[in-house]
C-alpha cells in the first residue's frame, strides 16, 4: 500500500508540473526544424514562386475542369486585396483607384495583372483576348 501511495504522489507531482497544453523543449525543436523548408536558409524572406495574377488565369482558364481545388483557389482570390484592387481598375480605372486609396499609380502598376486591367478599362480586349486563348 505504501509504494502505491508514493507512486501516486510522484505521478500527481509530475502531472502539476508540466502543464498538459506545453510539449517537452525537444519536441518543440523538433517541430521547428522540420516546419521550415531545408533547401532555402531564408525562406521567410523569400518571394512567392507563382504570383496570384498567375494563379487566377490558370484556374480561371481551367474552369471548365470544375476540380474542387480551383473552386477553393478562385474563391479564395476573390477574397484578396489584389482581387478587389484588378476589379477596381477594370471597372473604374487606375486614377480613380489611386484618388480613393491616396496612392501613386505608379506604386500599382508593376504589381503583376494590373497593367491587364488597365487595358481592359481602356478598351484594349484584344491583350486580353490573346491571353485568354493561348
Amino acid at each position: 500500500m505504501d509504494k502505491v501511495k508514493k507512486h501516486m504522489l510522484i505521478r500527481s507531482l509530475l502531472i502539476h508540473t508540466l502543464p498538459i497544453r506545453t510539449l517537452p523543449h525537444n519536441v518543440l525543436h523538433m517541430i521547428k526544424e522540420y516546419s521550415r523548408p531545408l533547401t532555402k536558409p531564408n525562406w521567410r524572406r523569400s518571394k512567392p514562386i507563382i504570383s496570384t495574377y498567375q494563379l487566377y488565369l490558370r484556374c480561371r482558364l481551367n474552369i471548365q475542369s470544375r476540380f474542387k481545388l480551383h473552386c477553393i483557389i478562385i474563391n479564395n482570390i476573390y477574397k484578396t486585396d489584389w482581387f478587389y484592387m484588378y476589379i477596381f481598375i477594370k471597372d473604374k480605372g487606375i486614377y480613380r483607384y489611386c484618388y480613393y486609396n491616396n496612392i501613386c499609380d505608379s506604386t500599382i502598376v508593376n504589381i503583376d495583372g494590373i497593367k491587364e486591367a488597365v487595358y481592359l478599362y481602356n478598351g484594349n480586349n484584344l491583350f486580353y483576348e490573346y491571353r485568354c486563348v493561348y
